[in-house]
C-alpha cells in the first residue's frame, strides 16, 4: 500500500505561500465550490495513489469497476506535456489531468484534433490543453461541469447519513504531503468560493518549474 510521501520542501514552501494569499481556507470535503468543475494537474504519483483507493473499492461508487493501473489512467486522466515553451528553462515532463463529466454523464478528454506519424494521438502540450479546455467549455457552456473525481453526494465520516459535496481524493494531509489529490488542486486557492484565486505569472511559473524538476528528480512519467 503506497503511504503519502511528504512533499519535498520546495513543493510545499510554495503550497504554503500560495495558501497564505487565501487567508483562513475551506475544507473542500466540506464545500460545493464551483473550483471543482475543471481540475488542476496531477503528478504520476498521485494517480498512482487514486489507483489503489479504487483498487480498494473506496471509488466504485463513481468510478467503471475491474479496471487494470493503466486502463484507470488512461480512462480518467489526459496525458499532458509539459514543453520548454510552457516551462522556460525546464526539460519536458509530462502532468495528467481529471477529465470533466459534462452534465453529469458524458465523460470529456480534452485532446488533439490531429495524430502522429503511425496513427498515435499526439499529445497536446499545456498551453494547447488550457486553450482547448477553455474552447470545450464555452461550446457546451449550457451544461453543468464537474471534475470526474467531484462528488455531490458524498457520505458523511460520521456515519450520520447526510451527504456533502467535495473531492473523493481530497484529504487532510494534502498541504504537507504527496497524496491522491492532483497536484496543481492542492496549489489552487479561494478567497471565497466559488471564486478560485489565481497566482501571478510569476508565481505560476515558479510553481511549474519547481514540478518539473521534482518530476525529474521522480524520475520518467512516460
Amino acid at each position: 500500500m503506497l503511504e503519502p510521501t511528504p512533499l519535498p520542501d520546495e513543493l510545499r514552501r510554495l503550497v504554503e505561500q500560495n495558501l497564505a494569499r487565501a487567508g483562513p481556507g475551506f475544507d473542500c470535503l466540506k464545500c460545493d465550490a464551483a473550483c471543482c468543475e475543471t481540475s488542476g494537474f496531477a503528478v504520476l504519483a498521485n494517480v498512482a495513489q487514486a489507483y489503489e483507493r479504487y483498487a480498494a473499492g473506496f471509488l466504485n461508487f463513481q468510478f467503471q469497476p475491474g479496471l487494470s493501473a493503466g486502463q484507470f489512467l488512461h480512462q480518467y486522466f489526459d496525458v499532458v506535456r509539459v514543453t520548454p515553451q510552457d516551462c522556460p528553462g525546464a526539460d519536458e515532463f509530462q502532468v495528467l489531468f481529471p477529465r470533466s463529466l459534462v452534465n453529469a454523464s458524458m465523460l470529456v478528454s480534452i485532446v488533439a484534433a490531429d495524430e502522429e506519424p503511425g496513427g498515435e494521438p499526439r499529445q497536446l502540450t499545456l498551453g494547447e490543453y488550457y486553450a482547448n479546455r477553455r474552447i470545450w467549455r464555452e461550446r457546451n457552456a449550457q451544461y453543468p461541469w464537474s471534475c470526474a473525481f467531484y462528488n455531490g453526494s458524498l457520505p458523511r465520516r460520521d456515519g450520520l447519513g447526510r451527504t456533502f459535496a467535495g473531492c473523493v481524493l481530497h484529504s487532510e494531509m494534502n498541504a504537507t504531503h504527496l497524496t491522491a489529490k492532483p497536484l496543481d488542486c492542492v496549489f489552487g486557492v479561494c478567497h471565497q468560493p466559488p471564486a478560485l484565486l489565481p497566482p501571478g505569472p510569476e508565481a505560476a511559473a515558479r510553481w511549474l518549474a519547481a514540478v518539473g524538476r521534482y518530476c525529474a528528480a521522480a524520475g520518467p512519467q512516460r
